[in-house]
């Protein structure tokens, strides 16, 4: 079986030209028209941006059995490697299932079933917006056709679909991974306001057209609330200084969940991260003996 590629997926050092132009738009279009901006920010901020599969993606997949994920009339393009206990990769956001890709192989050899799928409106999956509840959702319906998931990993926006999976028992997992994770999507929607600098009228209206779209209020998805019912084991990786997620978000998971210890790796980065060889092989171990390491020693970035 071939071995995953050396060379690391980067973190983006570039910001996209369409961040710059909202952090000049919202600002000025909100003090005028609070409520237009805030349905035009909503339904930006739903919307993932597509990206090029890599070429490592491509090979990965190619080793694979397609097995989609019927969702709200579509098929979610969904992938599956090994044969045994299943183990879910979910990705994060505006990011695809097979970026994970560096935990198949070692799961695989171990006797592990890996499967993992393109969220909806990701990658290969059809669709234009979606959000935590119907990606999680998603995740029940992989669950009941290709489950019992025995374990998952989750990245960033995928560890808090899965977190929220977890606590409203869409699955039942002995243990959980969640790499760069974040427990609540009030404080992730916060701090995206303030870094796009939207008048606080403007965020007010977004954050009602949020509960909209959940159908519930915004404290419930404070998920940190929730895990101290969780029997599941859990490692909490995170890089201490992740540009994309704070490290708090992480600490403040491990000190409500009594399951779940919490590991720092510094100069992992967000992205890169998930191909860190010794984030691998920490996760590994977890997965496939119930090991918790003592530390992660991170490998210098290449």
């Amino acid at each position: 079986m071939a071995k995953p590629p050396t060379k690391k997926p980067k973190d983006g050092a570039k910001r996209p030209f369409i961040v710059d132009v909202m952090r000049v738009g919202f600002p000025l279009l909100g003090r005028v028209a609070p409520r237009t901006t805030a349905h035009i920010a909503h339904r930006t901020i739903r919307r993932p941006r597509r990206f090029p599969r890599p070429e490592r993606e491509h090979r990965l997949i190619e080793r694979s059995m397609p097995m989609n994920v019927p969702h709200k009339g579509t098929e979610l393009a969904g992938w599956v490697w090994g044969e045994g206990p299943t183990v879910f990769l979910a990705h994060g956001w505006a990011a695809r299932g097979a970026q994970m890709g560096a935990f198949v192989d070692p799961l695989v050899k171990a006797g592990k079933r890996v499967f993992t799928f393109d969220a909806p409106a990701h990658g290969a999956s059809p669709g234009e917006t979606t959000n935590l509840v119907d990606y999680a959702h998603a995740i029940k319906t992989a669950n009941e056709l290709y489950g019992p998931f025995e374990s998952l990993i989750g990245h960033s926006f995928g560890a808090a679909s899965s977190l929220y999976a977890m606590v409203h028992d869409f699955v039942d997992v002995e243990r959980a991974v969640l790499v760069a994770g974040f427990p609540s999507l009030r404080r992730s929607m916060e701090r995206s306001g303030k870094f796009v600098r939207m008048p606080p009228a403007t965020m007010r209206v977004i954050m009602r057209l949020m509960v909209d779209v959940h159908g519930r209020p915004l404290d419930e998805l404070d998920l940190e609330r929730h895990v101290a019912k969780l029997k599941s084991q859990a490692l909490l990786i995170h890089d201490p200084h992740d540009r994309e997620v704070p490290f708090y978000e992480s600490r403040l998971l491990r000190d409500a969940w009594p399951g779940a210890h919490l590991f720092e790796v510094p100069g992992a980065g967000h992205v890169r991260i998930l191909w860190n060889p010794a984030v691998v092989a920490a996760v590994d171990g977890f997965l496939i003996n119930g090991n918790i390491p003592d530390e992660i020693q991170p490998e210098p970035s290449t």
